[in-house]
């Protein structure tokens, strides 16, 4: 009777109705307009009501009984003032690479964040692996730690996370 009630379950096919949804992971904020906006749609005849707020990213939990879905959980603004002029694709081919001991330097004078996708580095056996980044602040430096294996040559190949959230490829980047 078990295995047909599990049978069943795994047969059966849920509803899942998304009402609401996000069409972007990233708002950018340039300082000379007066808005920014975030792209949302309804595909259903219901009527649904949308909040939003900016916190600075604190991840302790706060009590809530409310009934909310929170999809996605995170959609991140970036706000640019005076360095509107500039833009990640730019920026991107500005870093510094620096190997240091078991780490990898990248290392970002620019004025914008960037958000790694991955960074690929070469394994003993020739083949590349994708090491997991994540953002380096302007005017920062972010260490990545060079796994057991792998090694750094005179180049680095990486995606970073474009204003549109999709990933962007830079091949052969120096190390010093």
């Amino acid at each position: 009777m078990k295995r047909i009630v599990a049978a069943l379950l795994l047969v059966s096919a849920f509803a899942a109705h998304a009402g609401i949804q996000v069409d972007a992971t990233r708002v950018i904020y340039n300082g000379d307009e007066k808005s920014a906006s975030l792209p949302i749609h309804n595909d259903s005849a219901d009527a649904y009501m949308v909040q939003t707020w900016l916190d600075k990213g604190d991840s302790t939990k706060v009590e809530n009984k409310l009934p909310m879905v929170v999809v996605p959980p995170i959609v991140k603004l970036f706000y640019r003032s005076e360095f509107a002029a500039y833009h990640p694709g730019w920026q991107v081919h500005k870093l510094r690479w620096q190997k240091a001991g078991n780490q990898l330097l990248a290392i970002n004078d620019g004025p914008l964040h960037i958000t790694f996708g991955s960074v690929q580095m070469q394994g003993s056996n020739g083949k590349p692996i994708a090491v997991d980044a994540n953002m380096v602040d302007p005017h920062s430096r972010l260490a990545i730690a060079i796994p057991a294996g792998a090694r750094v040559g005179n180049t680095v190949s990486f995606s970073y996370i474009n204003d549109f959230g999709g990933r962007t490829e830079v091949k052969d980047a120096i190390v010093h």
